[in-house]
């Protein structure tokens, strides 16, 4: 078994809050035996740069480097979002920070965040010690083709980091619809959390989940206040699972020459 830790919070309009919170996540996970941690969409630079949010970072901006730091000596890999200044263009993205550094852009935009950031051009996995691990950032969770090419990609977990207001509903009505789902027809893990508080006019109501391979509720949280929840994964079973061909597996099954 592999412990992750994942973690709804609010977030603030200085980047030096925002880091030493995570810094705080990021001790209190180790300390219960996590091995990786996972945040919010967002949760380094606030969500849009019109809602008053500081500047993207760039990729070798300091505070990603101390929240390195912190996650060798934890021997933690930390996933976060945060928006990204690189080659002239802003992205959405979700980071793995870790020995090395790597981050995915968010490849389907909103149309307000059309406004601000350039989508990603790539579906691909992030290679985690676990393995693969995929990732569908917020309004991506509802495109099954991403969490099918992940799988094709090997994955095993899915991390669904969340920045949705709540105006949008709560968001444990409406995982429980999909998410159970994605994790059931694609034989893996389903991780999401949101962020929570209020930023500018926006207040976020938080709500995590975690689904296994069988499309089960692990974990779930619903309340608006920063916290953190501990999810067991037992990789070993997502390979048996997969090996059950046509028993509780079909994914080997499919004939995608005919789905287009």
């Amino acid at each position: 078994m592999t412990k992750i830790a994942l973690v709804q919070m609010a977030i603030s309009r200085n980047q030096e809050k925002n880091r030493a919170a995570v810094l705080r996540w990021m001790k209190e996970a180790a300390q219960m035996g996590a091995e990786l941690i996972c945040f919010p969409e967002g949760a380094l630079t606030g969500y849009l740069p019109k809602m008053g949010q500081p500047k993207a970072m760039a990729i070798d901006d300091e505070v990603i480097k101390d929240i390195q730091k912190e996650a060798i000596c934890l021997n933690l890999e930390v996933y976060i979002g945060a928006s990204i200044s690189c080659q002239g263009k802003i992205t959405n993205s979700y980071f793995q920070i870790a020995d090395q550094i790597d981050w995915v852009d968010k490849t389907h935009l909103g149309q307000r965040e059309a406004q601000y950031f350039e989508a990603g051009q790539r579906i691909r996995c992030l290679q985690s010690r676990l393995g693969a691990i995929g990732t569908a950032i917020c309004l991506e969770s509802h495109f099954p083709e991403i969490f099918t090419r992940c799988r094709d990609l090997g994955a095993v977990i899915m991390l669904l980091p969340f920045a949705s207001p709540a105006v949008c509903g709560p968001r444990g009505k409406m995982w429980r619809k999909i998410l159970p789902a994605r994790a059931y027809d694609n034989g893996m893990y389903v991780l999401a959390t949101n962020l929570c508080g209020t930023d500018g006019d926006r207040y976020y109501s938080g709500g995590m989940m975690a689904v296994d391979p069988t499309g089960e509720i692990l974990a779930e949280y619903e309340g608006p206040d920063d916290h953190m929840i501990l999810v067991d994964v037992d990789l070993d079973w997502v390979k048996k699972l997969r090996k059950a061909n046509g028993k509780t597996n079909y994914f080997d099954r499919r004939k995608p020459e005919l789905y287009r």
